[in-house]
C-alpha cells in the first residue's frame, strides 16, 4: 500500500515562520502506523514543514518547490497522478495562511478518488 501525507504551507500563528500543523503531525503518525510505503508531499517555497513532518514518522518525502503565492493544486495533481498512491491523507487546511480548505476536494476530484 502506498500512502501520501500532504503537508501544507502553514505558518506559526505568532512568529509567522513555516510550521507543521498539529493535524498534519497526527497524520504523519497515522500513516506510519498503517504500514506499507509512506511518503510526505509538500508544495511551496520552503521545505521546513516537510522536515518537521519527517520528525513525526514520515520516512521519505517529496518537495515541489513553488514560489510563494502559487496555487499548489496543479503541481500536486501532476505529482500524485505519477505516484498513484492508494491513500492520500490531508488535513482540513493550513494554518496561518489564506487556505480555503478546498485542496483535498480538488485533489480527490482530479484523481477520481473518494474523500473521507
Amino acid at each position: 500500500m502506498k500512502t501520501v501525507v500532504l503537508v501544507s504551507n502553514s505558518r506559526h500563528a505568532v512568529s509567522r515562520r513555516p510550521a507543521l500543523t498539529r493535524l498534519e503531525a497526527q497524520a504523519a503518525g497515522l500513516a506510519a502506523g498503517l504500514g506499507g510505503m509512506v511518503r510526505g508531499l509538500h508544495a511551496g517555497p520552503s521545505d521546513r514543514q516537510l522536515r518537521e513532518a519527517m520528525g513525526h514518522g514520515l520516512p521519505e518525502a517529496d518537495w515541489l518547490d513553488l514560489a510563494d503565492g502559487v496555487d499548489p493544486v496543479p503541481a500536486l495533481i501532476d505529482h500524485l497522478k505519477a505516484q498513484r498512491p492508494d491513500i492520500v491523507i490531508a488535513g482540513r487546511r493550513g494554518e496561518g495562511t489564506g487556505d480555503t480548505g478546498l485542496v483535498p476536494y480538488a485533489l480527490a476530484e482530479a484523481l477520481d478518488m473518494p474523500i473521507v
